[in-house]
C-alpha cells in the first residue's frame, strides 16, 4: 500500500500473515500442525492449500460447499 502524500511504501520487502518476521515474499504461519490457506470464490467454491504436520504431507484440494472436497 502506498499512501499519496507519504513517502512510505508499506509493502517493501516480505509480507507475513500470522507472523511479524516473514522470511519470504509471502509467509503464512500458524501455531498448529495443520496449516491451510483457503482461496474462496463468490459461489462457495474454494481451493485449499495445506500441510498436515502430524502426518507430514501436503495437500491441494478443490472444495464446493455441499459437495465436499476433491484432491487435485
Amino acid at each position: 500500500m502506498y499512501s499519496v502524500g507519504e513517502d512510505i511504501n508499506y509493502f517493501w520487502g516480505n509480507v507475513g500473515i500470522g507472523t511479524d518476521n516473514p522470511l519470504n515474499k509471502l509467509t503464512v504461519q500458524d501455531n498448529f500442525d495443520d496449516v491451510q490457506l483457503r482461496l474462496s470464490g463468490s459461489t462457495n467454491k474454494n481451493l485449499y492449500l495445506g500441510f498436515d504436520g502430524a502426518n507430514e504431507f501436503g495437500r491441494i484440494q478443490a472444495f464446493v460447499e455441499g459437495s465436499g472436497a476433491r484432491d487435485l
